[in-house]
């Protein structure tokens, strides 16, 4: 009960701050930017409560996507992101929610929030470049991207734990798959011969094989020599 008093406490003094220094026509505190400003101070307080009581680490994720979503809104709001509306910019959304992921993982010693942060980051970056006109949208050209980030997700997550060979496959695969379909859809071979580097894909589920049966020998070999 306190400290849901607490909490209620700093948000309505926060926001009664801000809201009299836009009245005092405080440029940063204007109501462009005090959404950004909230944001931030409403996460920086969840992130400080879950660093602080175990019993609510629940309050770390949403603590860090709002300082994330709220750094990102004054950015955008002072135009420190090129003079773009949010009509545009929403994408960065998608990537402040992914980047959350990642400090879960590092907390819980989990690598499994590695894999859904890597797939929001790289699709809100797709998107972002889309939508600020670096990459031309055209869906014929650029559909392998997403057997690309879907290999990166997998490959991620064998960077969060090397000892996880086994999710080198599907990275391996889909990898694979984008890069061959973007050799096509980018025209720097035919379809025929897409087609054909598309078909030896089992080759990489043979060596993923071969690097576990390597893995297994030299380790145990290794452990009976620290032994």
């Amino acid at each position: 009960m306190r400290s849901a008093a607490l909490f209620w406490g700093l948000v309505l003094v926060v926001l009664g701050l801000l809201l009299f220094l836009s009245n005092l026509g405080v440029p940063w505190a204007q109501p462009g930017g005090l959404f950004g400003w909230g944001l931030t101070a409403l996460g920086a307080f969840l992130l400080l409560s879950s660093l602080l009581n175990a019993r609510r680490r629940y309050r770390l994720f949403p603590g860090i996507w709002f300082i994330g979503t709220g750094i990102y809104l004054l950015l955008a709001n002072y135009r420190l992101l090129g003079n773009f509306g949010f009509d545009v910019l929403w994408p960065g959304f998608l990537i402040t929610f992914g980047l959350a992921f990642y400090p879960m993982a590092f907390v819980d010693r989990d690598p499994g929030p590695v894999f859904p942060g890597t797939g929001a980051v790289l699709i809100g970056a797709l998107v972002l470049a889309w939508n600020m006109g670096y990459i031309p949208y055209q869906w014929d050209v650029l559909w392998p991207s997403f057997f690309v980030i879907l290999g990166l997700c997998f490959f991620a997550l064998f960077l969060a734990r090397p000892s996880s060979w086994g999710v080198l496959i599907p990275a391996a695969v889909n990898l694979s798959i984008g890069l061959a379909s973007f050799l096509v859809t980018l025209n720097r071979v035919s379809e025929k011969a897409g087609l054909y580097l598309l078909s030896l894909w089992p080759i990489l589920i043979v060596l993923a094989g071969l690097a576990l049966i390597l893995d297994a020998i030299l380790g145990g070999k290794g452990r009976e020599a620290i032994r």
